[in-house]
């Protein structure tokens, strides 16, 4: 018995390490660009660029990485603006259809933060990889995360 319990504790060490390799291979590879003269600090209130029709399938991935933002946002101290925003966040990403019921699976995601104006890029963060969109699997929540971790840059 003691060489059966021995073989499985190395079992578990050897395991352990393994799992975290095997599913950091998986993650998305996340990326961040930003314009250097911006001052970021000055940076208080945002709003959501229009996203896709309504009709599309696609508005489910709008809303859903709108909800897992905005709390980050808030608490990196920004809050959802009404009135005139002091930056615009766009949300963008390249997709394809999942054969099943589980809906998307995304090969980039990428939130841009524009001046007020809507015109001028002054940050960007991506994730590139596979990324699903199905709730349960929690890849949509990490690569948000990800991306909304270096931002604002400091």
């Amino acid at each position: 018995m003691r060489v059966y319990g021995s073989a499985v504790r190395a079992l578990r060490v050897l395991a352990a390490p393994l799992a975290i390799l095997i599913g950091a291979g998986c993650a998305a590879t996340i990326n961040h660009a930003y314009d250097p003269a911006t001052n970021f600090g000055l940076l208080k209130t945002y709003a959501w660029a229009p996203g896709p029709a309504i009709s599309q399938p696609a508005n489910l991935v709008d809303t859903n990485v709108r909800f897992i933002a905005d709390p980050v946002l808030e608490q990196k101290g920004f809050s959802r603006g009404t009135g005139s925003p002091d930056f615009v966040v766009a949300i963008r990403f390249d997709s394809y259809p999942v054969t099943s019921y589980e809906g998307y699976e995304l090969s980039a995601l990428s939130l841009n933060v524009y001046r007020a104006d809507g015109q001028t890029l002054i940050w960007r963060g991506t994730a590139s990889g596979s990324i699903s969109t199905d709730a349960a699997s929690g890849d949509l929540k990490n690569a948000v995360q990800g991306i909304l971790a270096a931002f604002p840059p400091k």
